[in-house]
Order: C-alpha cells, then sequence, then structure tokens
C-alpha cells in the first residue's frame, strides 16, 4: 500500500483501538447526579451514513532532507446492522462507498476523487489503484453490548485479517457500570498495527448529557510495548458525542500529535505527524 496511505489508516486504527475493552474506575465529580447505561442498543436493518474526514500535516526525514506533506482525505461508508443475535450482540456491516482526497508534497499537489474518476498527479495515480480497489469491500463486526468486537470478517476474502482501519470504528466509549456527568474511567489495551505492537492509555470524562447525547472526553497516549520492534510514540485527545439510547457516536473529533518510524526497503524514516480526525455517523 501507499506510505501516505498506510500512515493515515495507522492513524485511524489508533483511534479505534482507543475505543475498547473498557473497564470502569476513576473519580466522581460534580454535575447531575443521574446516572447513565451507556451501551449499544442497535436495530436489526438499520442504516447510517458514516463519514470520515481526516487532515493531516506531516513531515518526513528523507536521507537527512526534511520533507512536508499535508494531507486531506474524506471517506464514506454505509453502517448497516445486519443482526441482533441471541446472546444480545449485533453484527454490523461497514461498506466503502466513495473517497476523495489531495495533498501535497515538494511541491507536488494530487487529488483523487473516486465519484468522478478525477485524479492529478503521479502520487494520486498511485492511490487511485489502492482506493479503487476498496469501493465496494466491506467488513462485517460482531460486537458485545459495551461495542467490544467478538469477531470480524472481510468481503475480500484474501485478507489475512481485518484492516484495522475505518471499517473496524464500533464507536464504543463505554464503562460496564453506569455514570453520572464528571466520572472517569480507563483503557490499557495492545494494538498490532502491521507488525508493531502499540499500547494505547486512555481516560474518558463524561462530561455532559444533554437532548439524549452524551458529550465524553478523550485523552490518550500512545507507545511501543516494549521488546517490539518499530517506533510509535504520541497524544491523542478529543470528544465524542454518543446517543445515549443507541449507542451511536453521532460525532467523534480527535487531535492526534503522533511521532513515528516508517521503513522503505531497508531506509528508516522518521515521521512527526499531526492530524485531525473527524467520523460522523447520521
Amino acid at each position: 500500500m501507499n506510505k501516505k496511505l498506510l500512515i493515515a489508516f495507522l492513524s485511524i486504527g489508533l483511534i479505534v483501538s482507543s475505543c475498547g475493552n473498557k473497564k470502569s474506575g476513576g473519580t466522581d465529580g460534580p454535575g447531575t447526579s443521574d446516572e447513565i447505561e451507556l451501551k449499544l442498543n442497535l436495530t436489526k436493518g438499520k442504516k447510517y451514513d458514516m463519514k470520515m474526514v481526516m487532515n493531516s500535516n506531516a513531515e518526513m526525514n528523507m536521507m537527512g532532507q526534511a520533507v512536508n506533506t499535508v494531507n486531506n482525505i474524506e471517506m464514506g461508508l454505509e453502517y448497516e446492522v445486519m443482526d441482533v443475535m441471541p446472546n444480545g450482540n449485533f453484527v454490523v456491516r461497514t461498506t466503502y462507498k466513495k473517497t476523495k482526497m489531495d495533498g501535497e508534497t515538494m511541491a507536488m499537489k494530487y487529488s483523487y476523487d473516486s465519484e468522478t474518476g478525477q485524479t492529478t498527479g503521479m502520487q494520486g495515480e498511485q492511490m487511485s489503484k489502492s482506493m479503487k480497489k476498496m469501493i465496494g469491500q466491506y467488513t462485517e463486526l460482531e460486537l458485545d453490548k459495551f461495542g467490544k468486537v467478538i469477531k470480524s470478517t472481510n468481503s475480500d476474502t484474501t485478507a489475512k485479517k481485518s484492516r484495522g482501519g475505518i471499517e473496524n470504528f464500533s464507536f464504543a466509549v463505554f464503562p460496564d457500570k453506569k455514570v453520572k456527568v464528571g466520572d472517569t474511567w480507563d483503557s490499557n489495551i495492545e494494538q498490532n498495527m502491521e507488525g508493531t505492537i502499540i499500547v494505547i492509555k486512555t481516560k474518558y470524562k463524561l462530561n455532559s448529557v444533554t437532548n439524549g447525547i452524551a458529550d465524553i472526553g478523550i485523552d490518550g497516549v500512545m507507545e511501543i510495548k516494549p521488546g517490539t520492534e518499530g517506533k510509535v510514540s504520541g497524544t491523542q485527545k478529543g470528544t465524542a458525542k454518543i446517543e445515549v439510547a443507541t449507542g451511536i457516536g453521532k460525532e467523534v473529533t480527535i487531535d492526534q500529535d503522533m511521532e513515528m518510524e516508517m521503513n522503505d526497503m531497508g531506509m528508516k524514516m522518521p515521521v512527526k505527524m499531526k492530524n485531525k480526525i473527524t467520523i460522523t455517523m447520521n
């Protein structure tokens, strides 16, 4: 896969990873005394339009020379509830529908739009080859009520495992007990990204509940698991607006500040990135 796409899906994947395997705990805070239960409550046959927008600024060090890159990526997906299982789990399917991207590296601009088929620049041509293969592909997930992924299956039978990107995003930021405004809870999980095991520690806080929407603060750090090859570190902060009745994430916004090292044909390239990622479902 093109290096820019790989970095993009790594960034998205880290958000996905920070939204699973929750444990309750932390402190109680001021605010309403009404407790709410955050969990998935999906309806079979219901469909949602999912949109992801990522604006990224990166600096790569290539052979001692700093190379600045700007990337803007927009993806449209369909999120469909395929089944509600007897054990209470849900089966959801996320299908890639369209993508649009543009950017600039070393004064060379590129763009690609899957809906119009228009492509500009050599990098745009390269990216279009990868993205064209994704349109129409889907991932099915079995989720429990907390949004934890129990099982995943790709429509692409040649894929050995799920892609680890936005198609796996369950929007689950759920504790295992009722919470009230001011309460916090934590997660500490590991994610294998292209053979590199990354530890993601995240603290969540229920900031408010207004008109059935829970506003949840997200504050996370990421680091390489000791003994694992590769270099990835950074922070991600943001908010999630969750519909209490369904557990659907209406809007998730994350600011990432990351440093990593990529290996391209034996050449190690340090990369610094600042990403702003917004995911919405309607």
